[in-house]
């Protein structure tokens, strides 16, 4: 089956007959190598799974994996990014399993779904909230959605693709990097390279600052230790040149310098690299001229050399 593109969305749960009639279209483009099926949390809400294996054998040990959460964004970039970068004369990336962790519809994010999924449980008071749109938020379903993962995902790709469990690695960004975090200082042995694009740090009034607090890298493997990358956009912190001219200038500057995300992220890797070098290790990365929102194209391509590459660092 294929996963096909239909004015910029992933249209995730098709037929293959449906596919193929994509593929048809004139209007329409398809990921070669690409499948997708659905499976339910214990409270049986559905996610639209999304897998990429590339049409080569297998190493002897398995492919390594890489899992994607706001699938129905990422993961056609970080395919068609890997593909590309696959296929380069020099440098080319060796091959993978990814899997991206969508939701059943056609909109790049679920808003009110991954708002509850990739966050840990706040203090008391700040455990609900609204969308822009009006829509109730309910926070704090990130151990559930681990479990999710651990106990029915995991087990669903393993039993379908010849994986090596020894290179796994989680990608998040934003609420969804949260869950990377969140899942590296609770279950740090459950993957081996986590990708925290522009983690909101400060979401949650000091609740990841506690998360970090009672971590230790204890239960990672020397012989296998784990890899953190942290990524964030230039003007994730500061004002860009054409935001400086805007009436609310001010404002967003303002509420920029309290978030501290680049400041934060690099804060967080020197402690991070205080641990344990034996056992965990983490790099920071700001780049330049880049938005909350826009970054993570960037992050995506960065990350798949981090995980794959063995010149990444």
């Amino acid at each position: 089956m294929v996963i096909s593109l239909l004015s910029g969305a992933v249209s995730v749960g098709a037929t293959q007959a449906q596919a193929a009639s994509s593929a048809n279209s004139s209007s329409a483009m398809s990921i070669p190598d690409t499948t997708t099926f659905t499976l339910h949390n214990a409270s049986d809400q559905a996610y639209s799974i999304m897998t990429y294996v590339p049409d080569v054998k297998a190493p002897s040990g398995g492919f390594p994996v890489i899992y994607l959460l706001d699938g129905n964004a990422t993961f056609p970039i970080a395919i068609e990014a890997f593909r590309l970068q696959q296929a380069a004369a020099h440098g080319g990336l060796p091959a993978a399993v990814i899997v991206g962790i969508g939701y059943p519809h056609a909109d790049p994010f679920d808003m009110v779904r991954r708002a509850h999924d990739y966050t840990p449980m706040p203090a008391p008071g700040e455990r609900t909230s609204v969308t822009r749109e009006g829509q109730p938020v309910a926070y704090g379903g990130a151990e559930r959605f681990y479990r999710f993962i651990e106990q029915t995902l995991k087990p669903a790709i393993e039993s379908r693709y010849p994986i090596n469990t020894q290179r796994q690695a989680l990608f998040g960004h934003s609420y969804g990097a949260l869950f990377a975090l969140t899942t590296l200082f609770r279950h740090p042995d459950a993957f081996q390279q986590y990708i925290a694009a522009s983690p909101s740090l400060w979401w949650g009034n000091g609740v990841m600052e506690q998360l970090e607090q009672a971590f230790t890298p204890k239960a990672i493997d020397t012989s296998n230790p784990v890899r953190v990358l942290l990524t964030v956009g230039e003007y994730e912190q500061a004002l860009s040149p054409s935001e400086r001219k805007e009436a609310n200038a001010s404002e967003v500057a303002a509420r920029r310098r309290e978030h501290q995300m680049t400041n934060n992220a690099k804060a967080l890797a020197q402690r991070l690299n205080m641990l344990n070098t034996k056992r965990l290790s983490a790099t920071a990365i700001v780049f330049p001229q880049e938005y909350h929102r826009t970054v993570l194209l960037v992050a995506l391509n960065r990350a798949l050399h981090f995980i794959l590459s063995p010149d990444a660092g």
